[in-house]
This record gives structure tokens, C-alpha cells and sequence, in this order.
């Protein structure tokens, strides 16, 4: 009859979704990782998908970005920092077609120590007084130690040491005896990764005609 009528007005509640960021349970916020592993625990919300989200900076995940689903609760990680540095840590979890941020939670990576040994005798730039020479280095509690002998800098032409179990020195007979340089350097493996030292210089022993 050309009229509208409105009917009456009728009130709904929409879903609960529940809790939409969940919250790091472990490790302890603020503290200091013991290992460059570690595994992160977080709150259970029901969340489809959970995203771990490690990086140098608040919001980054330079580090490593780890995408867990199926109500997973926990993820582990190998290879963080261990130097002592700031880690932050953000949780990213998808519910109900929503994406959701955890606060960013702040960490200091492990100190690793000294990664890169030095060599303590002979002396650099000293000449070698034979063909034999044993070299020692400090003790950085390195799993192996390379020791590099070469022509040039950064060179094994002459010879490639490799000593394990803590050992802190190496002794080689056959270096050159026409007074030519020879160079030395010490290559580390510690925590996962190798150092290499200074190369140092030294005069072969001259043998005379």
C-alpha cells in the first residue's frame, strides 16, 4: 500500500572470541638465555596459528621467524646470538580471520666470551731458528683449533694443523728454510662458528748456502 513499517528492534550478543594475543609463559621475561638453544612456551588461547617472531629490534624477526599451528604450544630455536646482545621476542597468533601481536619481550643472548685465540710464541715477526717451530696460543675454551701456515696471509700452502680437546699448541718440522715470510694464523670453532685470529708474520729460517 506504498507504506514501510519497521518491525521491532532485536537485540543479538556476537561470539565471544575469546582471548585474541596469547603471552610468552618461558623463558623469564628480562633474563639472560644460558645456550644459543632455547624453547619458548606460550599461553594456550585456542589460536589457529601462532607465529614466533625473534629479532635485533622490537617488531623484527631478522633472527628467525618460526610458524607453528595445531594448538602448538612451545617452539624451539638454535642459532641465537652470543654476544650479549638484546634479543626481543613477539608472539603473532591467527583466530577467527585475525591476526594478533603479542607485547615484544626483551632478552639478553649469552656471552660467548672471547671467540678469536691469539697466538702467544714463537714471538711475530721473529725469524724462525730451524725448520721446527712449536706454536702455542691462549686458551679461549675452543672445541678445535685450526693452525694455518702459509706464503701469504690467510694461506695453508704450507700446512693445515687441526687440533681438538682443548689443546693450545702444535708443533710442525718442515717449514721453509730459505728466509722467505711465512704466515700463521689460528682458526677457532666455538658455539656453532669458526674465528679466524690475526695472521702473523714471520721470517723462515735461512739455511746458508
Amino acid at each position: 500500500l506504498g507504506v514501510w513499517r519497521n518491525s521491532e528492534h532485536t537485540e543479538f550478543t556476537s561470539m565471544d572470541g575469546g582471548e585474541m594475543s596469547t603471552q610468552l609463559v618461558s623463558p623469564t621475561v628480562g633474563s639472560t638465555f644460558a645456550s644459543r638453544e632455547v624453547t619458548f612456551n606460550w599461553r594456550d588461547i585456542d589460536q589457529d596459528i601462532t607465529e614466533l617472531w625473534i629479532g635485533t629490534e622490537p617488531g623484527k624477526r631478522d633472527i628467525r621467524l618460526i610458524r607453528m599451528s595445531n594448538g602448538e604450544l612451545s617452539a624451539s630455536y638454535n642459532g641465537l646470538p652470543f654476544d650479549s646482545s638484546t634479543v626481543y621476542v613477539m608472539l603473532r597468533t591467527y583466530k577467527l580471520g585475525v591476526w594478533r601481536n603479542s607485547e615484544n619481550y626483551q632478552f639478553t643472548s649469552m656471552d660467548g666470551g672471547e671467540m678469536s685465540t691469539e697466538l702467544l710464541s714463537p714471538v711475530a715477526g721473529s725469524t724462525f731458528s730451524s725448520r721446527s717451530a712449536t706454536f702455542t696460543w691462549k686458551d679461549i675454551d675452543q672445541d678445535i683449533t685450526e693452525v694455518w701456515i702459509g706464503t701469504e696471509s690467510g694461506k695453508r700452502d704450507i700446512r693445515l694443523i687441526r687440533m681438538s680437546n682443548g689443546e693450545l699448541s702444535a708443533s710442525y718440522g718442515n717449514l721453509p728454510a730459505t728466509g722467505i715470510p711465512v704466515f700463521v694464523m689460528l682458526r677457532t670453532y666455538k658455539l656453532g662458528v669458526w674465528r679466524n685470529s690475526t695472521s702473523y708474520e714471520f721470517a723462515s729460517y735461512s739455511v746458508s748456502m
